[in-house]
């Protein structure tokens, strides 16, 4: 289960400082099915705010699902320098589970990205490689996401995200293991269109840097971590982005 936030503050000078707060909660399962291959099966709840001096806005409910199927090319010890090597990848389907109003710009005044669905269907792929020993571990994590049209024939912007990060494997405090990281995240939106108009106001990029701590006890692990913008552009320079916050507990059954 993981818990995430980001915020957005509008630079238009007619929004008088308006700001778009989004919160996820994700409930996730994975469940190996053959040596080798695992099932990923992911739920989010999401709660979507607005504040501004001429009244407030939320949306909240059942996001759309997600389940991927991946295969893990590599996972082997070398005994001789104490390496640990991991790679895997898969790829996925997204459902239009979540709700979605086509008009939410009309009757809520809120831009499209505030609902909890994307009213279509999508398919995205996702890798992961690590490498570590008894001190140091590096991790890269990549994932894309393509949306098909929604019904109204809108599209979303394809997503495409990156993230490299470095840790330090403390010294075992009692049943307590912990392991402080650091690293870049990158990711790329692309902008919405329906039909060839494009949306300008809409898509973006962003590179943070990213710090936080893993817990680990027994069959249970805590991580939490920060993501400070360092270079951003959203929504053609409408949008400033604030920090991202992220929370995560996972319980290993075997």
């Amino acid at each position: 289960m993981q818990y995430y936030t980001g915020t957005f503050t509008s630079n238009l000078p007619d929004s008088k400082g308006s700001k778009d707060k989004f919160r996820t909660l994700d409930f996730s399962l994975r469940v190996g099915i053959k040596y080798k291959w695992y099932v990923l099966i992911d739920q989010p709840y999401i709660y979507n705010t607005r504040k501004h001096p001429d009244g407030n806005g939320t949306v909240q409910g059942i996001g759309d699902s997600k389940i991927s199927v991946h295969y893990i090319l590599s996972k082997q010890s070398k005994s001789a320098s104490n390496l640990h090597f991991y790679i895997d990848g898969g790829m996925g389907i997204k459902g239009a589970t979540g709700k979605y109003d086509p008009y939410i710009h009309i009757q809520q005044n809120l831009p499209e990205n505030f609902n909890v669905g994307n009213g279509s269907w999508g398919i995205f792929s996702a890798t992961n490689i690590g490498v570590s020993n008894d001190r140091w571990l590096a991790f890269m994590s990549t994932q894309y996401m393509h949306f098909f049209n929604t019904k109204e024939d809108y599209h979303f912007g394809d997503q495409s995200s990156a993230q490299l990060v470095l840790g330090n494997k403390l010294k075992k405090m009692g049943a307590f293991s912990l392991t402080p990281y650091a690293g870049f995240l990158g990711e790329f939106i692309q902008k919405d269109h329906k039909s060839l108009a494009h949306y300008s106001t809409t898509g973006g990029a962003g590179l943070y840097t990213s710090f936080g701590i893993s817990i680990q006890s027994g069959r249970f692990n805590f991580n939490t971590y920060a993501s400070i913008p360092l270079v951003q552009q959203y929504s053609n320079d409408d949008l400033q982005a604030a920090n991202k916050i992220q929370f995560q507990i996972s319980y290993l059954f075997n």
